[in-house]
Protein backbone atom coordinates (compact mmCIF):
# COMPACT_ATOMS: atom_id res chain seq x y z
CA UNK A 1 0.00 0.00 0.00
CA UNK A 2 2.72 2.31 0.93
CA UNK A 3 4.83 1.82 -1.97
CA UNK A 4 1.46 1.73 -4.53
CA UNK A 5 0.79 5.51 -2.55
CA UNK A 6 3.93 6.77 -3.01
CA UNK A 7 3.88 5.73 -6.58
CA UNK A 8 0.89 7.45 -7.28
CA UNK A 9 2.44 10.56 -6.20
CA UNK A 10 5.94 10.06 -8.10
CA UNK A 11 3.64 9.60 -11.32
CA UNK A 12 1.96 12.66 -10.37
CA UNK A 13 4.58 15.26 -9.71
CA UNK A 14 6.36 13.70 -12.91
CA UNK A 15 3.92 14.02 -15.36
CA UNK A 16 3.34 17.95 -13.85
CA UNK A 17 -0.75 17.04 -12.36
CA UNK A 18 0.44 18.89 -9.00
CA UNK A 19 -2.60 20.30 -9.18
CA UNK A 20 -5.59 19.83 -6.42
CA UNK A 21 -9.06 18.48 -6.93
CA UNK A 22 -11.67 20.46 -5.96
CA UNK A 23 -13.67 19.84 -2.98
CA UNK A 24 -17.07 19.15 -2.73
CA UNK A 25 -19.11 22.69 -2.25
CA UNK A 26 -16.61 25.07 -3.54
CA UNK A 27 -17.01 26.66 -6.73
CA UNK A 28 -15.64 25.47 -9.74
CA UNK A 29 -14.07 28.64 -10.35
CA UNK A 30 -12.20 28.29 -7.32
CA UNK A 31 -9.79 25.34 -9.13
CA UNK A 32 -6.54 26.26 -10.05
CA UNK A 33 -4.44 24.29 -11.94
CA UNK A 34 -0.85 24.74 -10.86
CA UNK A 35 1.74 25.43 -13.24
CA UNK A 36 5.87 24.28 -12.64
CA UNK A 37 6.90 28.00 -11.91
CA UNK A 38 3.97 28.45 -9.77
CA UNK A 39 4.75 25.37 -7.55
CA UNK A 40 8.67 26.36 -7.56
CA UNK A 41 7.79 30.07 -6.90
CA UNK A 42 5.77 28.57 -3.88
CA UNK A 43 8.19 26.25 -2.70
CA UNK A 44 11.05 29.07 -2.43
CA UNK A 45 7.98 31.51 -0.76
CA UNK A 46 7.86 28.43 1.85
CA UNK A 47 11.64 28.15 1.86
CA UNK A 48 12.05 32.18 2.64
CA UNK A 49 9.79 31.72 5.89
CA UNK A 50 11.64 29.06 7.03
CA UNK A 51 14.88 31.03 6.80
CA UNK A 52 13.14 34.37 7.78
CA UNK A 53 12.73 32.73 11.23
CA UNK A 54 9.80 34.79 12.33
CA UNK A 55 7.19 32.55 10.59
CA UNK A 56 8.39 29.16 11.36
CA UNK A 57 7.23 27.11 14.51
CA UNK A 58 8.37 23.90 16.43
CA UNK A 59 5.81 22.26 13.68
CA UNK A 60 4.58 24.28 11.62
CA UNK A 61 3.99 27.73 10.94
CA UNK A 62 2.31 30.78 12.51
CA UNK A 63 -1.02 31.96 12.01
CA UNK A 64 -0.79 34.67 9.07
CA UNK A 65 1.36 32.96 7.27
CA UNK A 66 -1.00 32.22 4.39
CA UNK A 67 -0.62 35.84 3.97
CA UNK A 68 2.46 36.43 4.10
CA UNK A 69 2.85 33.53 0.86
CA UNK A 70 -0.29 35.26 -0.58
CA UNK A 71 1.83 39.13 -0.96
CA UNK A 72 5.27 36.44 -1.84
CA UNK A 73 3.58 34.78 -4.59
CA UNK A 74 2.26 38.09 -5.90
CA UNK A 75 5.86 39.52 -5.83
CA UNK A 76 7.35 36.46 -7.54
CA UNK A 77 4.48 36.58 -10.20
CA UNK A 78 3.00 39.70 -10.78
CA UNK A 79 -0.71 39.12 -11.49
CA UNK A 80 -0.88 35.56 -10.20
CA UNK A 81 -4.35 36.47 -8.23
CA UNK A 82 -3.61 33.31 -6.30
CA UNK A 83 -5.21 33.81 -2.84
CA UNK A 84 -4.14 32.42 0.48
CA UNK A 85 -7.34 30.65 0.64
CA UNK A 86 -8.73 28.43 -1.03
CA UNK A 87 -5.63 28.22 -3.84
CA UNK A 88 -2.29 28.51 -1.40
CA UNK A 89 -3.57 26.80 1.11
CA UNK A 90 -4.93 23.56 -0.36
CA UNK A 91 -1.46 23.51 -2.92
CA UNK A 92 0.56 23.64 0.66
CA UNK A 93 -1.64 21.04 2.42
CA UNK A 94 -1.36 19.06 -1.26
CA UNK A 95 2.97 19.34 -1.10
CA UNK A 96 2.75 18.07 2.56
CA UNK A 97 1.39 14.86 1.74
CA UNK A 98 3.18 14.25 -1.53
CA UNK A 99 6.37 15.21 0.99
CA UNK A 100 5.33 13.02 3.82
CA UNK A 101 4.65 9.87 1.38
CA UNK A 102 8.33 10.35 -0.47
CA UNK A 103 9.61 10.49 3.09
CA UNK A 104 8.04 7.64 4.69
CA UNK A 105 9.21 5.72 1.71
CA UNK A 106 12.50 6.91 1.32
CA UNK A 107 12.97 5.76 5.51
CA UNK A 108 10.56 2.98 5.66
CA UNK A 109 10.57 0.82 3.06
CA UNK A 110 13.80 -1.33 1.55
CA UNK A 111 15.26 -0.74 -2.10
CA UNK A 112 14.53 2.73 -2.32
CA UNK A 113 17.04 5.98 -1.45
CA UNK A 114 17.59 9.49 -2.26
CA UNK A 115 20.30 9.98 -5.16
CA UNK A 116 21.48 13.21 -4.13
CA UNK A 117 24.05 13.86 -7.31
CA UNK A 118 20.71 13.87 -9.54
CA UNK A 119 18.08 15.29 -6.99
CA UNK A 120 16.03 11.99 -7.43
CA UNK A 121 14.66 8.87 -5.78
CA UNK A 122 16.33 5.32 -7.15
CA UNK A 123 15.39 1.93 -6.61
Amino acid sequence: MKHSSARNVIERMDLGMNSTPTTAGRNKKDKHIWTPIEDASLVEALNELCVCGYWKVDNGFRCGYLGQLEKAMEQKLPGCRLKAVPHIESHVKTLKKQTLAISDMLTNSSGFAWNDEEKMVVC
